[in-house]
């Protein structure tokens, strides 16, 4: 039977240990989405498991007998880990790998996040508040679960599971002022380049009210 061989590049999300050594990877890769890979032995193997971690940007070979897609060889383009200098921002790389992992569908290409995880992984000269409330605020809206704030010119009540936004108060809602609310979709339409220059101008409270908010988003999704 012949197996057809292919080359992807993506990020690791994802590696659950089975039997034998062998492992299932997650990877969010720029052709094909996300994606389940069976890694045969790969403890074993030295080099693949020497090139084969968390916050690198990776080459893979691809096999796909049938329906399954098998790793091949992994080859490491560009190693991120080391803008990861502290513990803290260390952590929330494994929560964003694990926040992307939940709300990136299978197999649908999503550019913008695989853009995304590239952008935060060098943008660690800033607060790494200011990162999170940028990649919170990103991923939610490139999954289709945050909505836009630009409908209204006021301070705003949200109920983080229905998302629907008024501008009195509901029960189960958070309250978000009009600066808030302004913040919010400012970070929802501005690139990486543009941030660098302006989060200055937010105060920490803002952006600690917000972190908070977009926290409960995602756990209720």
């Amino acid at each position: 039977m012949t197996v057809r061989l292919h080359t992807a590049r993506g990020w690791l999300l994802q590696k659950i240990p089975l039997a034998n050594d062998d492992t299932l990877l997650t990877f969010l890769t720029a052709e094909q989405g996300k994606i389940k890979v069976f890694g045969s032995k790969l403890q074993r193997s030295k080099k693949k498991a020497a090139e084969l971690d968390y916050f690198r940007w990776l080459e893979l070979e691809l096999a796909q007998p049938k329906n399954s897609l098998k790793l091949k060889q992994v080859k490491t383009l560009n190693d991120f880990s080391p803008y990861l200098a502290s513990y803290e921002r260390m952590q929330f790389g494994f929560e964003a790998l694990e926040h992307t992992t939940t709300f990136c569908p299978e197999e649908k290409t999503v550019p913008e996040v695989v853009q995304l995880l590239h952008e935060v992984w060098t943008m660690q000269s800033m607060p790494l508040r200011v990162i999170e409330v940028f990649f919170y605020t990103k991923l939610m809206w490139h999954s289709g679960v945050l909505p836009r704030f630009d409908s209204v010119r006021s301070a705003i009540w949200v109920h983080p599971v229905t998302l629907v936004f008024t501008l009195e108060p509901q029960t189960g809602a958070l309250s978000l002022t009009n600066q808030q609310r302004q913040i919010l979709e400012w970070f929802r339409r501005v690139e990486a380049s543009d941030l660098v220059d302006k989060y200055e101008q937010f105060s920490e409270h803002d952006l600690v009210i917000l972190q908070a908010f977009l926290i409960t988003v995602i756990k209720n999704h």
